[in-house]
């Protein structure tokens, strides 16, 4: 080969060459991205002890998390009326209802006049029923949960799921699978006292029909008023606004054999609390001790700050100098309640560049759930330049 031509040649493949290099500059894999986490996890225990009061068997606990505060045995026993609570739940899972809906209207029977007539006569909690009158769902389930009538339990039972062995079928197989595995439903109304339950399972129970619009409505109501009988007036006395105990809810029961039992609930702050006491020496106690524990158990809750509105938790490290920021949109408040340890943490994505939804989460954790709540990721994002990209590949040529 000539001199000239190799003169020709040499700017010829330097320029390739270069093209080339800049080609694999543009088109090389960029290096990972580093996840840098800032918030730092941590537990977090209640460990105040709660003075409960005396009667029978008690629970407490906020909707949402399983019940870790009872004392006494909890043997099931006859729980009465608040069984009744369940039926309602299982009516409106057959029958759902809007909460401005009276829904369709149930045409009462002879036979449940006739059935009217022997539950009065054996001294049970009844409303008066005619042949042939119509009342519509939402009636029929303030007369079963506000007075408490026996008589409408048999009838919301028969006319929901055909009949009452039918309706115990279901109650039974619906009650375990809300957790109430110490719970036995023998009837429809609880005027049996084989059907028993305990108070953790009447908590669970509670906090399961509480967050059911319709019901949380009913059980609020001190007064209503229904057909042919006209005014009705809760046996929740804690209900009546001149008395003004917080309860907002939600049933009473009372038998010769099973004591006193109160289901009962309040809001506090932004959070809702069900407690329970079951087997009471009688109704008024049970009445009286419900205020009480949910004094003594709000008074030991700790609302901690876990994350602020905003707060930046994490980012991730871009090699060419930026960063992309990692934060929460919201406040998360966590009520810490006595007897139960708490651990907090962030499980966090790789970063993929030109990726979408990157799943981050704030972890709150304790030994019987766990709760993730969406963080977010700055959707800025400043790719690296042609001169970072070509620095790049000259230090890591290999």
């Amino acid at each position: 080969m000539s001199i000239k031509k190799t003169i020709i040649y040499i700017p010829l493949l330097i320029t390739v060459v270069l093209i080339a290099f800049l080609a694999f500059s543009i088109f090389r894999p960029l290096p990972p991205i580093k996840t840098v986490i800032i918030f730092k996890p941590k537990t977090i225990v209640n460990n105040q002890k709660i003075v409960w009061a005396k009667s029978g068997n008690q629970a407490i606990g906020l909707v949402g998390y399983k019940v870790a505060n009872q004392s006494g045995s909890n043997i099931p026993s006859p729980v009465a009326s608040t069984i009744k609570v369940l039926l309602a739940l299982s009516v409106l899972s057959k029958k759902p209802l809007a909460l401005d809906q009276q829904g369709p209207n149930i045409i009462i029977t002879p036979a449940d006049v006739a059935n009217y007539d022997a539950d009065l006569a054996q001294g049970e909690s009844v409303v008066k029923v005619t042949s042939g009158e119509t009342i519509s769902e939402y009636q029929a389930l303030q007369a079963l949960l506000i007075a408490s009538a026996n008589n409408f339990a048999d009838i919301l039972a028969n006319w929901a799921f055909g009949s009452t062995p039918n309706y115990l079928t279901y109650a039974n197989q619906f009650a375990k699978s809300i957790g109430m595995s110490s719970t036995t439903i023998s009837d429809d109304s609880g005027y049996s006292t084989s059907t028993i339950s305990d108070s953790v399972d009447l908590v669970a129970l509670g906090q399961k029909a509480i967050v059911s619009p319709v019901i949380a409505n009913i059980v609020d109501e001190y007064t209503a008023t229904i057909p042919v009988v006209g005014k009705i007036t809760n046996y929740n006395i804690n209900l009546n606004p001149t008395i003004n105990k917080q309860i907002n809810g939600i049933k009473t029961g009372n038998t010769t054999t099973g004591g006193g039992n109160y289901l009962y609930s309040a809001h506090y702050m932004n959070y809702q609390i069900v407690g329970s006491i079951v087997g009471a020496t009688d109704l008024n106690t049970a009445l009286s001790e419900g205020p009480q524990m949910l004094s003594e158990y709000e008074s030991l809750i700790n609302i901690q700050t876990i994350i602020s509105k905003n707060q930046v938790v994490g980012y991730y490290n871009l090699p060419w100098g930026n960063k992309i920021f990692i934060y929460s949109k919201t406040t998360q408040l966590l009520p810490v309640q006595p007897n139960i340890k708490y651990s907090t943490n962030l499980e966090l994505s790789q970063y993929q560049i030109g990726g979408k939804n990157i799943a981050n989460y704030l972890v709150i954790s304790n030994d019987q759930k766990t709760n993730r709540y969406t963080l977010t990721v700055e959707n800025t994002y400043k790719a690296p330049s042609l001169w970072w990209k070509l620095q790049y590949s000259l230090k890591n040529l290999d």
